[in-house]
C-alpha cells in the first residue's frame, strides 16, 4: 500500500530511529552476562539492581536522543532528502519515539533470556508479533474487516510500530514484576519521556528565537543543543539516583566489561 513513495518515507524514519538503539546493541552482551551471573549465584537483590539501572540509564540514553532531535525533524529532512521528502514529516518525528521503549524492550528481552524465561518469551512476543500483523492491515490500508481501515500508509506502519513495542515492553515488564518482584518505574519513565522532550522544543523555540539576528541554521542548531544540554545538567536527580547506585552502575559495568 502506498507504493515505493511511503515505502521510502518509512525507510529514512527507520534509519534515524535505530541510532540510539547502537548503544543498547552494544550493552545487551554485558548486561547479559552480568545479569547470568547473578541469577546463578542467587543474588536477587543484586540482580534486580541491576536491571533497573541499566534499565534507567538506556531509557536516559535514548530519550535524551529523541529529545534532541525530534524538533529538529523538518530541518533534518529539509537539509538531507530535500523538499521531495516534506510529506514524511509526521512520521519521521513521531519514529523518534520508537527507540525510546524498545531500547529497554531489548533489554528486558535478554533478561528473560539470563533468567532462562526463554520460553515464555517467546509465547509473549510471539503472540503481540500476530496481533500487530492485524493492526498493521488496519492502520496502512483501507481494508474491511469488521471495520474499514483507515488507510494512513506509512504513517499507520509507524505508529503501529511505536505502539507494539511499547505493548512489549508493557507486558514482559509486568510478567517480570508478578513473578520475580522487579518493578519497572513506568510513571517515573513517562514524567523523564515528557520532561525531555518538552525541554527539547523549548531550546528549539528559544534558539529559533534568534533567527532575527543571527543568519545561520547551523549556528542556531549548536546553541540549541548548548541550551538543551545545560538544562539536563541542572537536574540530575531527574536522571541519576544516588551517588551509590551511579557507584555500582559503573562498577558492575567495568568489572563485567573486563570478563
Amino acid at each position: 500500500y502506498g507504493g515505493p513513495i511511503e515505502q521510502s518515507f518509512f525507510a529514512i524514519s527507520m534509519q534515524f530511529s535505530g541510532i540510539s538503539l547502537l548503544f543498547c546493541t552494544a550493552t545487551l552482551k554485558i548486561y547479559w552476562n552480568s545479569i547470568s551471573s547473578l541469577n546463578y549465584e542467587k543474588k536477587f537483590d543484586e540482580l534486580k539492581l541491576t536491571h533497573n539501572l541499566f534499565s534507567r540509564y538506556l531509557l536516559i540514553i535514548s530519550v535524551v536522543i529523541s529529545g534532541a532531535m525530534m524538533p529538529w525533524s523538518y530541518e533534518i529532512l529539509l537539509l538531507l532528502y530535500g523538499t521531495e521528502y516534506q510529506s514524511a514529516y509526521l512520521l519521521f518525528t513521531l519514529m523518534f519515539l520508537y527507540p525510546i521503549h524498545q531500547s529497554i524492550a531489548q533489554l528486558i528481552g535478554s533478561t528473560f533470556y539470563a533468567l532462562e524465561e526463554t520460553k515464555r518469551y517467546v509465547l509473549i512476543s510471539s503472540s503481540i508479533l500476530l496481533m500487530g500483523t492485524f493492526i498493521t492491515l488496519y492502520l496502512v490500508s483501507d481494508f474491511k474487516i469488521v471495520i474499514n481501515g483507515l488507510n494512513l500508509l506509512s504513517l499507520g506502519l509507524g505508529i503501529k510500530f511505536i505502539f507494539t513495542q511499547f505493548l512489549t515492553f508493557f507486558v514482559l515488564s509486568n510478567w517480570l514484576n508478578k513473578n520475580y518482584q522487579i518493578r519497572t518505574e513506568f510513571l517515573r519513565q513517562f514524567a523523564i519521556i515528557i520532561l525531555f522532550l518538552v525541554i527539547g522544543y523549548a531550546s528549539y523555540l528559544s534558539s529559533n528565537s534568534l533567527s532575527y539576528f543571527i543568519n545561520s541554521d547551523l549556528i542556531i542548531f549548536f546553541i540549541s543543543k548548548q541550551i538543551y544540554l545545560c538544562l539536563i545538567i541542572m537536574m540530575p536527580s531527574i536522571i541519576l539516583t544516588t551517588r551509590m547506585d551511579i557507584k555500582n552502575f559503573i562498577t558492575n559495568f567495568s568489572l563485567n566489561k573486563t570478563q
